[in-house]
């Protein structure tokens, strides 16, 4: 498979689970084809807006066609025909949105972030709790997310490391597939009064991930609070909210 073909596959989600993994793994250890990726994803938005451009001046000049007929009162057989072209018109429009604005675009943002940022994590040295958890960042880091999950929710239950579950849990549901479970731990995260919180951030990559009819709009809140408040991962969240 040619290289854009296999990035293109990935962000279209038809790569099979396997392919994905070696996706993800090289985004961490080939920075040449993490750059082609990121290339990628510029191109793409670009060709999108330019898209979203044409098609925008193309129904405005169908827009004024239509006024013009009516304006001249055609024959009923003619006018006719002019709804159906109106209605095609709003069909094509429809789809046309649909196919470059659909909330597709959020879940790629997240997905690649996910790919080069929620790969690994770091593992802890210690005894008692501090070893629970480096069993947790050991099975996450050979992908056994749904293991790593269930120890994270342990130590988060009535624990020194409380924070530091909390969020390894949310990474962990969210490589897991369970994007609702990442969401409620990143909720909790950023309930907690801690130095430096990513929770907000993390929420918002959550909720962009789940993509289900609200979530965009409340990524966004949440993307804007990241930069009112300049919170962890204020950079990201601006770039992204001019895309969202």
């Amino acid at each position: 498979m040619e290289e854009q073909a296999y990035i293109a596959a990935y962000f279209e989600d038809t790569l099979p689970d396997e392919a994905r993994a070696g996706f993800e793994e090289r985004c961490l250890s080939d920075p040449l084809f993490a750059r082609e990726v990121a290339d990628y994803v510029m191109m793409r938005d670009a060709l999108r807006e330019e898209l979203y451009q044409q098609k925008r001046e193309r129904f405005a000049g169908l827009y004024q066609e239509m006024q013009v007929g009516t304006a001249r009162k055609q024959p009923y057989f003619q006018f006719k025909n002019l709804v159906g072209y109106a209605a095609a018109a709003c069909i094509a429009l429809i789809a046309a949105w649909l196919i470059f604005f659909g909330n597709k675009q959020p879940g790629d943002l997240a997905n690649a972030y996910a790919a080069t940022h929620f790969k690994q994590l770091g593992v802890t040295m210690g005894a008692g709790e501090q070893e629970k958890m480096q069993q947790g960042i050991a099975a996450f880091n050979k992908g056994r997310y749904t293991e790593a999950a269930h120890i994270f929710k342990t130590l988060s239950k009535d624990s020194s490391l409380k924070a530091e579950a909390v969020k390894n849990l949310g990474i962990a549901q969210l490589m897991a597939g369970d994007a609702t479970g990442a969401i409620a731990s990143f909720d909790a995260l950023a309930g907690m009064d801690l130095f430096t919180n990513p929770g907000l951030f993390y929420k918002a990559i959550a909720l962009m991930k789940r993509s289900e009819p609200a979530d965009t709009a409340a990524a966004r809140k949440c993307l804007m609070e990241v930069v009112e408040k300049n919170l962890p991962g204020k950079s990201d969240a601006e770039d992204w909210l001019k895309k969202l």
